[in-house]
């Protein structure tokens, strides 16, 4: 259908300009024809006929650029956004946009429309807009490339209108001009994101202004006016020359500036736009710099004052309790921070803080001031669509993301929630390496310009909740650009949840749809991603087949997607990255929800897996440090008095962030030894037997009352293993009443393993140790036991 649309296209566009093309004709005729009069009656000046001749040639060169484009268009498909941002350029933005169009005396100024209203691509990946530069393309693809226009204004739109009326609800962050009743203010790009503003002044004149409604677009706008036009400048550039009145004018984000004042006589206009420019950039830096110098310095003065500890937690402390705004010395508002020296430079940004970049607009700030939902985030410019796919999904409970915020006060603490986020302190609980470790952040945010640069949501711009969950995670991993370019989401998950996860045999559709099904009927968080990067070709015409049936069925490359039911062979998806009403053949159930059949989900999606974790999990840590030559200093021994099923986890460092170049990571395997008619016997292991060298080792296994313990004991591949890692457990059922003791194996304890029966395991000779122990989320503590109850359940996710 979509080959027959585009020929169909291509018909119409042919007849476009042949139509055009006589049209040329009749130019070039009706100017030798003044010209014959010119030189005849001697009538005509000099510069009337190089002004015709000029405007003819424009006119000309203009109509050859455009069959170029359309026939570039007709042979071409969608753009691919997520493709060129790993290059660096952005979505659906090429790197010069024009619109330009002609106008003369005595005729309508927008009669020769020459180049269609491309819009600039919005920022959020689920609405890449295919760029084809003709019309008449664009009506015949529209059924299948076109989003919803609520849809598409939110994505990228500072503010927008519903229909031809301004919505004051949409705005997230630029303030909408004031203007006289009588001004006309009308959009030039599809979406607003630029308006033209005419006023007739008193004195019979006309005032041309213009008003940039986004965030991070700026706009260059070139306009010449014909002799006779009588004009003075307001904000722009003005050159006099033999024919035209040329103006220039660039608006910045947010702005609202005046082009000319006066009496116009026919122009011809030309518009580029793009992302913020340096020398935009710099525009605002200024303010925003001094803004965050003040700050540090009351923060610099305050720890003077009181002779206290630099680091975040302590600093935070004192900014609390005396309502001084805070600024983190440890991940600090500086380029350091977005980029380090050994990482790929990014564009130098000033930081904003949007509690007082809002002041006076009559917008709240906080957490979630809106609630939280999980189609309520922008990607921003940063390219993390894995971690931006786990926020989507937690945002499916909004008691997941603020327990997050708030598990950080369960323990002591000095000052309250509300003491924090009244001086831009947030605090958040994640499980850096298998360990709950505290992070503290401050509220500065890197902008571009009027707003965060990165993850923001789309609905509020006081709403912080994205923007505070991406930077915690760049303090985690040393900077932004650390969190660029590809990335596992199931890993994210467990950066959230502390719970391990497995992937799902994608190879065999049989297999992977048996384990999918099982994870979805026992309440464990299950994920499918497309591809992360786009299968296109330039020369491969399959791979570029398979580009476009993504777009085609609503999908965006790189994004992962929360699967809610599976069952009878059908899944049911949440989309929020791309359109669901777009895949044929799916039943949609509304609110971004499909549902699908598995022998096309199976093809659409290259990957999935489970994170397993639910409500109701109890959960406890024990920190192990592997020695050369001897293996690791603790092995687990859980008794189990109530059946239940038991996640085993081996954490080891992430190697995201770092600087060294060598692959440090370790092939490990669990183990698990239990009482078989009085023998002992080798029960489990993790990954049937085989050392895993990813970052979680994770073994699920379900244990039944058995009057000796069960003995977890973790292994590396290699004896001259240096390493220190996290051991969990995370249980489920009826648990209570089960201890977990720590012993150190033996070195006799450990060469058993390596044999089949296992002859000479004694757990007896292995001697009782007092590790480093967290349960739930709780501060760690030595200890030599813990029995398992309901007061150290993990938070609900």
């Amino acid at each position: 259908k979509l080959q027959f649309l585009y020929f169909i296209g291509n018909m119409l566009e042919m007849e476009a300009l042949r139509k055009e093309n006589m049209l040329l004709k009749e130019v070039n005729a009706s100017l030798e024809s003044e010209l014959r009069l010119a030189r005849e009656s001697q009538s005509a000046s000099f510069q009337q006929i190089r002004s015709l001749i000029t405007l003819t040639e424009k006119y000309a060169v203009q109509l050859r650029s455009q069959t170029e484009e359309n026939k570039m268009a007709l042979e071409g498909l969608p753009f691919d956004g997520e493709r060129e941002r790993e290059k660096g350029r952005a979505p659906n933005t090429p790197n010069r946009n024009d619109t330009s169009f002609v106008s003369q005396p005595g005729t309508p100024v927008e009669m020769q429309q020459l180049v269609h209203d491309s819009p600039p691509a919005p920022i959020r990946g689920s609405d890449y807009i295919p760029q084809m530069q003709s019309p008449i393309i664009q009506r015949a693809i529209k059924p299948f490339a076109v989003k919803k226009q609520r849809q598409a204004l939110l994505a990228g739109d500072a503010w927008a209108p519903k229909g031809s009326a301004l919505d004051s609800d949409l705005v997230v962050g630029v303030s909408i001009p004031s203007l006289p009743s009588q001004a006309k203010m009308e959009p030039m790009l599809l979406g607003g994101r630029i308006y033209k503003i005419q006023l007739e002044l008193e004195n019979g004149d006309t005032q041309l202004s213009f008003f940039n409604g986004t965030r991070d677009m700026q706009f260059m706008l070139d306009y010449h006016f014909l002799e006779g036009s009588r004009l003075s400048p307001g904000d722009s550039d003005v050159a006099i020359s033999e024919d035209f009145l040329s103006f220039s004018l660039t608006i910045y984000p947010g702005m609202l500036k005046t082009l000319v004042r006066g009496i116009v006589n026919g122009y011809s206009m030309n518009m580029r736009y793009g992302y913020a420019s340096t020398s935009c950039l710099d525009y605002f830096r200024e303010d925003l710099d001094s803004k965050l110098a003040a700050a540090s310095d009351k923060v610099r003065l305050l720890c003077q004052s009181s002779n206290s500890p630099d680091d975040s937690s302590s600093v935070a402390d004192l900014c609390a309790l005396s309502s001084t705004p805070f600024v983190d010395p440890e991940f600090p508002p500086c380029q350091q921070s977005i980029s380090r020296v050994f990482e790929e430079p990014t564009t130098v940004r000033p930081w904003i803080r949007m509690e007082e970049a809002l002041a006076g607009k009559n917008m709240t700030t906080g957490l979630a001031p809106m609630g939280i939902e999980p189609n309520d985030i922008d990607a921003g410019l940063l390219c993390d669509s894995w971690l931006l796919s786990t926020f989507s999904v937690l945002a499916e409970d909004p008691r997941n993301v603020m327990s997050i915020f708030e598990s950080a006060y369960l323990s002591a603490s000095r000052t309250t929630i509300t003491q924090d986020h009244r001086a831009g302190i947030y605090r958040l609980r994640l499980c850096k390496g298998g360990w709950w470790e505290t992070f503290v952040i401050d509220d500065w945010l890197p902008a571009s310009p009027l707003g965060p640069a990165f993850a923001r949501s789309v609905s509020c711009a006081g709403a912080l909740w994205p923007s505070l969950l991406q930077k915690a995670f760049a303090k985690m991993y040393g900077s932004y650009s650390s969190l660029r370019g590809g990335g596992d989401a199931l890993s994210a998950f467990t950066d959230f949840t502390g719970c391990g996860y497995d992937y799902f045999n994608w190879r065999s559709p049989s297999d992977a749809w048996t384990e999918l099904e099982d994870a979805v009927s026992k309440g464990y968080l299950v994920i499918v991603t497309t591809p992360g990067v786009d299968p296109t070709s330039e020369v491969d015409e399959e791979a570029s087949s398979l580009s476009a049936t993504y777009k085609q069925v609503g999908l965006v490359t790189g994004y992962s997607y929360l699967v809610l039911k599976a069952s009878d062979g059908q899944c049911t998806l949440r989309n929020v990255w791309g359109d669901p009403a777009m895949w044929k053949g799916a039943k949609d159930e509304g609110a971004g929800v499909i549902t699908v059949n598995w022998s096309e989900m199976s093809q659409m999606f290259d990957s999935g897996g489970v994170c397993y974790s639910k409500p109701g999990q109890i959960a406890l840590r024990v920190q192990v440090q592997f020695t050369p030559h001897q293996g690791p200093n603790v092995m687990v021994a859980l008794q189990v008095m109530r059946e239940c099923t038991v996640i085993v986890t081996i954490h080891q460092k992430d190697r995201r962030g770092l600087h060294e170049d060598v692959d440090e990571s370790v092939a490990y395997c669990t183990s698990v030894i239990g009482d078989h008619d009085g023998h002992w016997t080798l029960i489990d292991s993790s990954h049937q037997g085989t050392f895993w060298k990813g970052r979680e080792t994770v073994l699920r296994i379900r244990l039944k009352p058995s009057a000796k313990p069960y003995y977890f004991v973790p292994r590396a591949y290699k004896e001259d293993v240096e390493a220190g890692v996290t051991f969990s457990f995370v249980l489920e059922g009826k648990c209570e009443g089960n201890i977990a003791r720590f012993l150190q194996p033996t070195a006799a304890v450990m060469e058993s393993l390596y044999f089949s029966p296992i002859y000479n395991f004694d757990p007896a000779a292995c001697q009782p140790i007092r590790p480093l122990v967290q349960t739930g989320r709780d501060a760690p503590m030595a200890s030599q036991s813990v029995t398992i109850t309901d007061a150290i359940k993990l938070p609900h996710y």
